[in-house]
């Protein structure tokens, strides 16, 4: 399914973000540390399979709970298999926290999602800055269009990634065309543009070539726009689908310049204030990265 896009920002940090409302605070939440299913923090392993295990117990638990991350950095990939590095469903009254400024995770594939959740209940990801550890997606300048032939050229930005990379050669090669004025997601662009091949031209010049039922998308492109080809074979670094009464406090950080987008579908139920969207939006229109994205977010009442 393809969403409409609702830009927020461009960046290479985005600071504190929240969804939707908190949870009742009549019963002290269960605590299930990860580092005691064996994700350990500054460790070179992955963290991945002990932050699941932990979240597996505390939601069988079957009361409210709380998966703690300590203090550190935690290297994570995704699960044999899958893009997704943390994949949750249907599940209820459980919290994810780090310790607010000292925990980040580190996603190790440019080609994975962090975390996927569908169809829960009262649950939280709270104080934890998310990071890539390889640019998940390269930039540059729409230099020019065929719409005869289905393809447009990028001048790819210094010090971004070369569509030759390895990672690029993804079964679902996506991008995202960019008003270069205001550096957010083109107004009445298309959701996704997906290709087919990457040519190199010259220097760091790329042609590439949409998938045949893609090409009248060039219709919404000119040249001079800005174009983000990404990385990740999954659509989004979080997506919460089919939830409800769910609350994201958390960091996208790009200190090795790692940028992603959050998904919500409509269903989803996510309550953010409109002057925190414009906060962020006003804070990171000076940044240098592009491909910042909400999607589909359902926004509550100004306050």
């Amino acid at each position: 399914m393809l969403h409409k896009f609702r830009p927020i920002a461009l960046a290479s940090i985005i600071s504190i973000l929240c969804l939707s409302a908190a949870f009742s605070a009549d019963k002290p939440a269960r605590v299930f540390n990860v580092k005691d299913y064996g994700a350990i923090a500054n460790s070179q392993a992955d963290a991945g399979p002990g932050i699941r295990q932990a979240i597996w117990e505390a939601t069988n638990s079957k009361v409210k709970a709380e998966v703690v991350l300590e203090a550190g950095r935690y290297l994570v990939k995704p699960m044999d298999g899958s893009t997704r590095c943390i994949s949750i469903d249907g599940i209820s009254n459980i919290t994810i926290r780090g310790q607010r400024g000292k925990t980040e995770i580190v996603v190790t594939d440019p080609r994975g999602e962090f975390l996927i959740a569908s169809n829960c209940r009262n649950f939280a990801v709270k104080d934890i800055a998310i990071d890539y550890d390889t640019l998940p997606f390269t930039q540059g300048k729409v230099v020019g269009i065929d719409p005869a032939a289905g393809t447009f050229d990028m001048d790819i930005d210094p010090g971004f990634p070369l569509l030759s990379e390895p990672y690029f050669n993804i079964e679902s090669k996506f991008g995202l065309i960019i008003d270069a004025k205001k550096r957010q997601l083109k107004a009445g662009a298309s959701d996704f543009i997906f290709s087919s091949t990457f040519t190199h031209i010259s220097d760091r010049v790329w042609r590439i070539t949409l998938n045949p039922g893609e090409r009248s998308k060039l219709g919404d492109m000119a040249v001079g726009d800005r174009f983000v080809q990404m990385a990740r074979q999954g659509f989004t670094t979080i997506g919460l689908m089919g939830c409800s009464d769910c609350l994201f406090c958390f960091n996208l950080h790009a200190k090795r310049h790692a940028i992603g987008n959050i998904v919500l579908e409509k269903e989803s139920y996510a309550k953010l204030r409109q002057k925190l969207v414009d906060e962020i939006a006003d804070e990171l229109q000076s940044k240098g990265k592009l491909g910042i994205s909400i999607i589909d977010l359902k926004l509550g009442p100004p306050k």
